[in-house]
């Protein structure tokens, strides 16, 4: 019988409260309604039974897909790099490894927010938002080498582990915010709140716990995650030369 974690087990009140004040800083247009709410935020998502409980939603967008095609890309993509994004041991950013990189980079954020019973469909606008934040970075040699050994890695935790690291990379380039901020659109004020919150606070409990906390929850359910494992494959194939 699977125990089921709880928003207790996560995170307390003052997590909750922490995690508010970083959307009201995040989202300035939403400031306002973050504090009104603030109350009634925390109430609901501690009262769950379970963390797969606080926001068990789907992201229905305009023209959705969950898994992003490649005619998708090609169609509706703009690439503005005048400037390789990463270093000598690896392939031209065109073609097959800009679109794998952004596939990847879809499936960990799906599979974050999965934990929290989020199915979040993707769609040409987030992709965008995605790239963007990649170039921006102007370097994905560290998040190819993350994705590297989270392929190589046989066991769950070890999986998880590396998982956690190409998730926090991609966080410090502005990936999860940037699709967190897109999806709001799909959803009610309500049901993105709950999840927002939700997930700040959680990610602030893996940092303090040095990832401990997100691989003893991810390892349950990464070697199962067959599309994340596939993309990954697939992204270090056609971004790194043998």
């Amino acid at each position: 019988m699977t125990t089921l974690v709880t928003p207790q087990d996560i995170f307390q009140k003052d997590d909750l409260h922490a995690a508010i004040d970083q959307m009201k800083v995040l989202f300035p247009d939403q400031a306002e309604r973050f504090e009104q709410e603030r109350e009634k935020l925390i109430q609901e998502i501690l009262k769950k039974k379970s963390i797969e409980n606080i926001a068990p939603i789907q992201i229905n967008e305009e023209n959705e897909q969950t898994y992003l095609s490649k005619s998708l890309i090609n169609s509706n993509f703009v690439c503005t790099t005048s400037a390789p994004l990463i270093g000598s041991p690896v392939k031209d950013l065109i073609g097959g490894c800009q679109f794998a990189l952004i596939q990847v980079s879809f499936n960990i954020v799906a599979f974050v927010c999965s934990l929290l019973g989020c199915k979040v469909s993707f769609n040409a606008k987030i992709a965008q938002k995605i790239w963007d934040c990649l170039e921006k970075s102007g370097d994905v040699d560290e998040l190819l080498d993350a994705l590297i050994e989270f392929k190589d890695a046989e066991g769950a935790f070890d999986k998880a582990s590396a998982l956690f690291k190409a998730f926090t990379i991609l966080m410090e380039v502005g990936v999860f915010g940037a699709v967190l901020d897109a999806i709001k659109e799909g959803a009610t004020w309500w049901e993105w709140s709950l999840m927002v919150v939700s997930i700040t606070a959680m990610i602030t409990a893996w940092v303090a716990s040095g990832g401990a906390a997100f691989v003893a929850l991810a390892a349950v359910r990464v070697m199962a995650a067959c599309d994340l494992i596939s993309s990954t494959i697939e992204a270090v194939k056609e971004c790194c030369l043998d």
